[in-house]
């Protein structure tokens, strides 16, 4: 293989991961077709030798292309803009001649793009991307300084370099980590105001409720939100997580009242503590368990309604973590205003009266509510079925469902519920959510997806707000339809994208904090006896020395009669009036000495040669190399002694 070869390599590597970057990030697809074809044709052409563009030509077009790219014409954000014109510049690069100027640009220019991609859409996957390119970025770095050799590439130079490229970027790692955790975090991302657009799934919650409507997300494997259990374990029963608690209906839709009053009801019993991790969905609903009794985003804490909602003050366009406090329970108690008990009593204008006759008749002379709202729920669970498909109608939807099509979607079933609840005199309202997720046991957590999205009644029984959740067979209902089609490879995957984004990607001041807390706390139970610290301290330090010393010694062996015999050279080319540079190998600065003394230069050009393969290639520094390197260097003091 030659240098150049190997070098176009690294350069070609590094433009097909930001290749793939760009791809999967949410920028306009002709931006990262635009490179593939670059690196595929680049690479095509360099295969051949075929006659390259003129570099002006590209140079005009690059700039033009990237330039326009960032005129305000399109919709994408200034951070989507910005990083479509870096690929339009690196794919005109990537296709032109590669001096090593241009593969460092090329570098640069690559892991800008990465990085810009990894902002956008902050997965896991980008991380990988990144590290790749930064361990072909070293060894391209590496291997610049011989890249416009001629000869073929030595096996051992270039399993010696990627060594020190892999050692590098090893000796790196740890102090990147701990850079990384130690560093001052920012309260808010530093691209937040550049972002604006992140991929947004469909939501099944937001702040009104259309019937048929979560019929669109129910197929979804899109994630909504993870819920980490603190203590670990799966909750004791299915779970129901509250997003949105909708008043208002004309029988068609149903939307919150927009009346938000601060929660006033005491708490009792046992409390679940668990840490969300929401997806952007464009809507102001946030999620919490079953009975929320506080939250908190970051350091601030947030108000529960009497609702017992949460929301923010505008819709949700970032991923965003908050700890949620619930006490996991069927009802709750709360004070129901004349106003707010009027509201949920309110029955649409075109309320159809076959629906009042028969809750009535289901009635019966029971006159107890909490008995009344039974019988109502019980009576679904008799020759009505669950499904997605709901044949359309041109009259009343919810009187075509109950008495004629009796099959539905989740949303029919509530509402038909909640109406019959409000005509016998009982308040009701509906609440939107997820129902179920699944656990996964390795990571602790809940994952819910858009296919969990769940709607029940809530009915005010006795100075308490009661759930009744009456679609057939609900609880069979909580596996969500990612885990069903994925199963445990999409479950494993997730637990991995899960850390990402906890670990890294949502590490802020409050992470950081919490974990100088945390490491706080456990060195203060940490009981430590003073004279056996200093006992360990000592032999820790006493292994360190000998280690040091040992790899110390062990480098002088293997290098020393190589060292001595390149000083020698290097005093040798100062005499001559070419002391080496720092920057300059063995070739390199054999050529330059080579060039102020042409008279030597043979052998110069020779003993550059011979260490550098012992250094850098893998040759045996044995008996029969230091006596050519001890004969060059006889030859080369006799020629600067005869041209003196």
């Amino acid at each position: 293989m030659r240098a150049r070869s190997l070098s176009l390599a690294f350069a070609y590597g590094l433009g097909l991961l930001a290749t793939v970057a760009a791809a999967l990030a949410p920028l306009p697809r002709s931006g990262w077709i635009l490179l593939a074809s670059a690196v595929a044709a680049g690479a095509l052409w360099d295969l051949r030798n075929l006659t390259r563009v003129p570099n002006l030509l590209l140079t005009v077009v690059g700039l033009a292309g990237f330039f326009a790219s960032l005129l305000p014409l399109h919709r994408e954000t200034l951070a989507e803009q910005s990083l479509t014109a870096l690929t339009f510049l690196l794919a005109i690069k990537i296709f032109g001649l590669k001096a090593r100027r241009d593969h460092l640009q090329i570098l640069a220019v690559a892991l800008l793009v990465i990085a810009g991609a990894a902002s956008l859409a902050p997965e896991f996957v980008f991380g990988a991307l990144l590290a790749c390119a930064l361990v072909l970025g070293v060894l391209l770095l590496l291997w610049l300084p011989f890249s416009e050799m001629t000869a073929t590439v030595d096996p051992g130079l270039l399993r010696r370099l990627s060594a020190i490229g892999l050692g590098l970027v090893a000796a790196c790692a740890p102090i990147t980590v701990l850079l990384f955790v130690l560093l001052p975090r920012s309260a808010s991302p530093y691209w937040a105001g550049l972002g604006g657009r992140p991929r947004q799934a469909v939501s099944g919650v937001s702040d009104h409720l259309q019937l048929g409507e979560f019929s669109r997300v129910a197929l979804s494997g899109d994630v909504a939100f993870r819920a980490e259990i603190e203590g670990g374990g799966p909750l004791p029963r299915t779970p129901y997580w509250r997003g949105a608690v909708l008043e208002v209906t004309d029988g068609r839709r149903w939307e919150i009242s927009g009346i938000s009053r601060p929660s006033t009801a005491s708490t009792t019993g046992a409390v679940q503590r668990i840490t969300y991790f929401v997806e952007p969905h464009g809507t102001r609903q946030l999620f919490l368990l079953e009975t929320p009794v506080g939250a908190a985003i970051g350091a601030r804490t947030q108000t529960i309604n009497a609702s017992r909602v949460l929301q923010l003050p505008l819709p949700l366009a970032r991923r965003i973590r908050y700890l949620g406090s619930s006490r996991p329970a069927d009802s709750f108690a709360e004070r129901l205003l004349p106003e707010d008990r009027a509201l949920n009593l309110k029955l649409p204008a075109t309320f159809p009266d076959s629906i009042r006759v028969l809750a009535s008749r289901l009635a019966g002379s029971e006159r107890d509510p909490a008995k009344v709202a039974a019988r109502l729920a019980e009576h679904f669970s008799h020759d009505y079925t669950y499904s997605l498909q709901v044949p359309t109608t041109s009259g009343d939807p919810l009187e075509s469902f109950v008495f004629v099509h009796r099959t539905g979607y989740c949303e029919y079933f509530a509402a038909a519920l909640a109406v019959m609840l409000r005509s016998q005199g009982i308040p009701a309202r509906l609440v939107s959510g997820y129902l179920g997720g699944d656990y996964v046991p390795g990571g602790g957590y809940y994952l819910v997806t858009q296919a969990s999205a769940h709607a029940w009644v809530e009915a005010y029984l006795g100075g308490s707000w009661v759930r009744f959740d009456p679609t057939p067979a609900a609880g069979e209902l909580g596996s969500t339809y990612a885990s069903r089609q994925g199963g445990r490879p999409r479950l494993w995957l997730d637990t991995l994208r899960m850390r990402w984004n906890s670990w890294v990607v949502q590490y802020d001041a409050e992470s950081q904090l919490a974990l100088a807390r945390s490491g706080a706390a456990k060195v203060r139970e940490v009981k430590l006896d003073p004279r056996a610290a200093v006992r360990a301290a000592a032999v820790a330090l006493g292994v360190t020395a000998l280690i040091i010393a040992a790899a110390t010694v062990a480098r002088r062996r293997a290098a020393g009669p190589l060292a001595k015999r390149l000083a020698r050279f290097e005093r040798l080319a100062a005499r001559g009036g070419a002391p080496r540079e720092p920057h300059e190998g063995p070739i390199d600065h054999a050529e330059r000495f080579a060039s102020v003394a042409p008279a030597a230069g043979p052998a110069v050009r020779s003993f550059g040669a011979t260490a550098a393969a012992c250094r850098f290639g893998g040759r045996q520094v044995d008996t029969r190399t230091l006596g050519e390197l001890d004969c060059l260097l006889a030859r080369i003091r006799h020629d600067l002694r005869s041209t003196s």
